[in-house]
């Protein structure tokens, strides 16, 4: 797994991201707005943990993506927007740092990954992680995360609220280099290591 590369985030965060940061707990999504990124499940979960008293906070940073117009107008019209519900569509790097420094925990609801680097980020900014129990997760990820049932979100609000009655330890995730990751690589081919699926 690449280690991803922090030190390249500049200038000082936004007033916003300072905020945030500086405010009551909360729980940080971080990737584009896509159906399979389910975050209606995260928003779920919260919804029941506000609905029983905690005060805590979900934020989403991601751009939009492709099919969520629904998902955006449900986020902007919710009645927790800009709250203890906050939505980042152009945060940058120096945000994204700030954010990772002083979330509480990181969600990542997704039914489909490709590889799942926002568990990556988050364990090495020292957070957290909460992740739906899909095989790239578990892949990744080891037995770190905090995993939930997928799709389900009173799986994902007891998560949370094992995460908030636990210390602040993220997760041990092995990482490599991306020279290590070429390498790797170069020796599956060469090896035919890999399988073709057949049309």
């Amino acid at each position: 797994i690449p280690r991803p590369d922090f030190a390249a985030a500049k200038g000082e965060p936004s007033a916003t991201a300072v905020w945030i940061a500086t405010g009551p707990a909360y729980f940080l999504s971080v990737g584009t707005l896509e159906p399979r990124k389910a975050y209606p499940v995260a928003i779920a979960a919260f919804e029941r943990l506000w609905a029983a008293g905690r005060d805590i906070r979900y934020v989403i940073v991601g751009r939009p993506g492709w099919n969520t117009r629904a998902l955006q107008q449900r986020l902007r019209r919710h009645a927790e927007f800009g709250g203890r519900l906050l939505w980042l569509d152009d945060a940058d790097d120096a945000d994204l740092r700030l954010l990772y420094a002083n979330a509480r925990g990181a969600v990542n609801c997704a039914v489909a990954e490709g590889f799942g680097l926002p568990l990556v980020e988050a364990a090495m900014r020292g957070v957290p992680v909460i992740a739906s129990d899909i095989a790239v997760f578990r892949e990744v990820g080891g037995d770190g995360p905090r995993y939930f049932d997928l799709l389900d979100s009173k799986s994902l609000a007891a998560a949370i609220e094992d995460v908030l009655a636990r210390p602040r330890i993220a997760p041990e995730i092995k990482t490599i280099t991306w020279r290590e990751s070429a390498l790797e690589l170069v020796r599956l081919i060469r090896a035919e290591a890999y399988q073709l699926r057949g049309g």
